[in-house]
């Protein structure tokens, strides 16, 4: 009996002051890179290597209660396999308060090549970013995949005058309807797509995409691409999410004012 009642002051002391019975919440955020061959992870895989690098790392992660507890991470926005980010976006809940710099630093310590640590910082304990805004970056270089050919003439869909000329019809358009595929079965539905895209600008070397992200979703780059006459099959793996504005990030839920740039994280 006495060692019962000993764990049940030790649980009670454990409850914040106040007496709500609410665990107090520490989040970091952290904002990182997906390079080479880790592009081809999917959202799944991502999260189940940040779950052993936090483990390895022995940060005090929070878990979920119930019979199979997970720890409290979220990737808010989900990138597509075979898309390179430089604008990728981590929360942690914690147990206790760790300074973001410390958190950075511990899990850089883990991270493998291709994944690359750039900033961390506080995040509002009650506020989950919400992403409002995406662009995408695709090089025009013409220069193939295979090791053998350096260099190979540009296909005349990514010539920059006819995508410019394409641009203009899809950003004229009132309305566009896609046929996208929604269910692992093959169930499919209309969406129209031309609310969510905000910008399309083409140089000499690059297509820059601006897509508007609402709580009812967004284009994906592959419907994108395929309006402008390009194959997603062979331009996805030279596509990569430059950027993304958020909603309610940071430490008081507005930006990230705190954050941390170590000299260098992540491994290659």
């Amino acid at each position: 009996m006495g060692q019962i009642a000993a764990e049940r002051r030790n649980e009670t002391s454990k409850q914040p002051i106040g007496g709500f019975g609410r665990a107090l919440r520490y989040k970091v955020a952290l904002r990182f890179a997906v390079t080479g061959d880790r592009r081809f992870l999917s959202h799944r895989d991502l999260a189940r290597l940040f779950e052993r690098a936090i483990s390895r790392a022995n940060l005090p992660i929070r878990y979920s209660s119930g019979f199979n507890p997970r720890p409290r991470l979220w990737l808010p926005l989900p990138r597509g396999v075979g898309v390179a980010s430089d604008d990728e976006l981590l929360v942690l809940e914690l147990d206790r308060h760790e300074p973001p710099c410390r958190v950075l630093e511990r899990l850089a310590d883990q991270m493998p090549e291709g994944i690359v640590l750039r900033e961390a910082f506080e995040q509002a304990s009650r506020v989950t970013p919400r992403p409002v805004e995406v662009t995408y970056h695709l090089e025009l270089s013409g220069k193939m995949e295979d090791p053998g050919l350096t260099e190979a003439p540009r296909r005349g869909a990514e010539e920059p005058m006819a995508l410019a000329e394409r641009i203009r019809t899809v950003m004229a358009a009132g309305g566009i309807d896609v046929e996208r595929t929604v269910h692992k079965g093959g169930r499919t539905r209309i969406v129209n797509l031309r609310p969510w895209i905000i910008r399309l600008e083409v140089n000499d070397t690059t297509l820059i995409i601006v897509l508007h992200v609402s709580p009812e979703g967004s284009a994906r780059p592959a419907e994108v691409l395929g309006l402008l006459g390009l194959d997603p099959i062979e331009t996805l793996p030279r596509l990569c999410r430059a950027s993304v504005g958020w909603e309610g990030l940071g430490p008081d839920g507005a930006s990230p004012t705190d954050s941390i740039q170590p000299a260098g994280s992540g491994k290659g």
